[in-house]
């Protein structure tokens, strides 16, 4: 995960009506390499005959297909990894069925739900809301961009920012040091979702060659 400088986490309420088939074939088109796959509670059948059908367009492209919550799907459609969260099954008892080859991400929001995700063995952690954002079902505090970033340096796993990133503040957060973003509305939402991410992988890559 440390050379995954961008992660799409998809959302169906955010996607302007498109199936989500059509939104990450389109992103991975872009430059994108890896995608959450965040469904909208979706029955067992619908879960798994999506993130089968993902598993194929990112596996064209290159690029990492991560699962929310449901290891029992990611280990159907063979997918790279899992993300999990409060509530969901103990990051050690995720990685008895993962195997040490699966990728485990989990949702941190402070620096001690973070260390503690890294010290149980995640391979990577969001950390949100850096910014103000609609895209989620529990709204929390804004971190802002400088708590992200002092959580970032205590973490050797790579901690992706997320939670209201878009084209125009990304360059604040790398600016600061940081190497990783998650982003959902700026790609899913965008009118031309190829061109959006287009766009945002150049601004990272731009960044990059300029520090």
């Amino acid at each position: 995960m440390g050379k995954i400088r961008l992660m799409l986490i998809t959302d169906d309420k955010r996607s302007n009506n498109r199936p989500v088939e059509e939104v990450v074939k389109a992103a991975v088109a872009g430059g994108v390499r890896c995608v959450q796959f965040r469904p909208w509670k979706p029955s067992d059948a619908e879960y798994l005959e999506k993130a089968r059908a993902l598993r194929k367009i990112t596996r064209a492209a290159g690029a990492l297909l991560i699962l929310n919550d449901r290891i029992d799907i990611a280990s159907l459609c063979r997918a790279d990894g899992v993300h999990l969260g409060a509530g969901d099954i103990p990051i050690r008892d995720a990685r008895v069925l993962m195997g040490d080859t699966g990728v485990i991400g989990y949702s941190a929001h402070s620096l001690e739900e973070a260390r503690k995700a890294e010290m149980q063995g995640a391979d990577y952690v969001t950390f949100s809301p850096v910014f103000p954002t609609t895209s989620t079902s529990l709204p929390r505090p804004v971190t802002g961009p400088f708590t992200a970033l002092e959580t970032d340096c205590e973490l050797s796993i790579p901690m992706f920012a997320l939670g209201g990133v878009n084209h125009e503040n990304i360059v604040e957060l790398l600016d600061l040091g940081m190497n990783h973003a998650a982003v959902v509305s700026c790609i899913t939402a965008a009118p031309d979702v190829e061109a959006a991410a287009r766009s945002l992988c150049a601004i990272i890559e731009n960044e990059t060659l300029s520090s």
